[in-house]
């Protein structure tokens, strides 16, 4: 009988340690914006994979608003608005309509969010560098080389 009463407390503490949440803990993740590092109130942790990060505290640095919004249950983030003025010439873009007219090139919209589809003389590719400048579509010319046209 004095051995089951020993087996049976040993049994327990076990069964508690294994089962008290003793957990071996890892380098906190650390948050640089903009080479800063940046002390959050909720510390950035991995879910599923993917690192989560407060929003606030990447937005707010990078000039950003954020807001919460209660009856939505949202997080909204504007862009504190600002000019910036690019030299257009300096980029090697051609217009996607020019692509179309001048070089039969076929273009269809997104695919996936991944970027648009061309194709021309039965060679199909999927282009994902691409600017919007005054509501044009713009693609960097190496999309010619890419298709084959020069």
């Amino acid at each position: 009988m004095k051995k089951f009463g020993q087996g049976f407390i040993v049994g327990v503490l076990v069964t508690i340690l294994l089962t008290s949440g003793i957990v071996m803990a890892a380098d906190p993740i650390r948050l640089f914006v903009n080479g800063q590092e940046i002390q959050t109130d909720v510390a950035p942790q991995i879910i599923d994979g993917r690192v989560m990060v407060p929003a606030k505290f990447v937005a707010e640095p990078l000039g950003a608003n954020v807001m919460w919004d209660s009856v939505g249950r949202a997080v909204i983030v504007r862009s504190i608005d600002s000019i910036s003025y690019v030299d257009v010439s300096s980029l090697d873009l051609i217009d996607a309509r020019k692509l179309s007219k001048d070089y039969n090139v076929k273009i269809s919209g997104k695919v996936n969010q991944r970027g648009y589809t061309m194709s021309v003389n039965n060679k199909k590719i999927i282009v994902t560098n691409y600017v919007i400048m005054d509501s044009a579509l713009y693609f960097y010319k190496d999309v010619l080389n890419q298709l084959g046209i020069q």
